[in-house]
């Protein structure tokens, strides 16, 4: 399972956002019904956002390189 704000990449495309396999992105929800799933919030190389989607856990992989890179400002 994945934690808040933990750094993932995709093992699908996303179609939806005009994403490859391998996008990189950020945890910023968790949801556990009717399905376990996550929002994440998808970056470009400059790290702008790109966009919001609801991610099945097996569409996700950590991104181990940056995890712990996207928190919140405070």
């Amino acid at each position: 399972m994945f934690e808040m704000f933990q750094s993932v990449k995709t093992v699908v495309p996303v179609p939806q956002l005009g994403l490859a396999s391998g996008a990189k992105g950020a945890i910023v929800d968790i949801y556990t019904s009717p399905y376990p799933a996550y929002e994440v919030e998808f970056f470009d190389n400059e790290d702008n956002t790109v966009g919001f989607l609801s991610m099945r856990p097996e569409e996700l992989v950590s991104d181990t390189f940056s995890d712990s890179t996207y928190k919140l400002a405070a």
